[in-house]
């Protein structure tokens, strides 16, 4: 009984990152703009790109909804950062 307590005394989604909002910006030298602030983005997480990615930098991680994006754009976007990814190594 005291497990149970414990597992819902603990925020049950603060395991995952901030979702990314308002007008987004991505450069792909790993500058990524979300309104008025700017971010260096180091890593990009493509294992579940059919559903996000997860975009990590300066200690923090962010999450990019495909559905939050025209899907022409999401795809052009994963083109393009997996393309920087591959020549990054």
């Amino acid at each position: 009984m005291a497990m149970i307590a414990l597992l819902f005394s603990y925020p049950v989604l603060s395991w995952l990152p901030t979702s990314l909002q308002d007008e987004i910006e991505i450069n792909f030298s790993g500058e990524l703009r979300v309104g008025d602030d700017d971010f260096v983005f180091h890593q990009v997480d493509f294992l579940y790109r059919h559903l996000f990615l997860i975009i990590r930098g300066q200690g923090a991680r962010w999450l990019l909804w495909r559905d939050s994006c025209d899907e022409s754009d999401y795809r052009q976007l994963l083109v393009k950062l997996k393309r920087e990814q591959y020549r990054s190594h």
